[in-house]
C-alpha cells in the first residue's frame, strides 16, 4: 500500500494537484481512505460468504458512527484494527444467529412503540 501512496502522491506533486508541504497530510489522508475502504469492502464479503450480509451493514454503520464520533479503542496499526472488526463481526453475527426469535421479535415490537 505505501507503493501506491507514493506513486500517487508523486504523481499529485508532478501534476501541480498538491505542493510539496503537503504531502505527509495528503499521504496520511489516502493511507486512511484506502485502509477503510479496504477494510469495508473484506467486512461486507465475509458477512456475505456467512449468508448475513444485511446483518453486517446494519453491524457496520454504528461501529462506524460510535468510532468516528466517540473515538474509543485505537489500534497501533492497520492490520490490528481490521483483525479486532473481523472478530467482532464474526461474533456479533453469530449471537445474532444464536438469539432466540422471541428476543429478536421483542426488539422489533419495542421499535413499534409510539409515545
Amino acid at each position: 500500500m505505501e507503493r501506491v501512496i507514493s506513486y500517487t502522491i508523486n504523481s499529485m506533486l508532478a501534476k501541480g494537484v498538491i505542493e510539496e508541504k503537503q504531502r505527509a497530510v495528503t499521504a496520511y489522508g489516502l493511507d486512511l481512505l484506502l485502509s477503510t475502504v479496504i477494510s469495508l469492502t473484506v467486512l461486507i464479503v465475509i458477512g456475505n460468504m456467512l449468508g448475513q450480509g444485511m446483518q453486517t451493514i446494519c453491524f457496520l454503520i454504528p461501529v462506524i458512527l460510535f468510532q468516528g464520533f466517540g473515538g474509543g479503542y485505537h489500534c497501533q496499526t492497520h492490520l490490528r484494527c481490521w483483525a479486532l472488526m473481523v472478530c467482532s463481526l464474526v461474533f456479533a453475527l453469530f449471537v445474532l444467529q444464536r438469539l432466540p426469535a422471541g428476543i429478536v421479535a421483542l426488539g422489533q415490537r419495542s421499535a413499534d412503540i409510539r409515545f
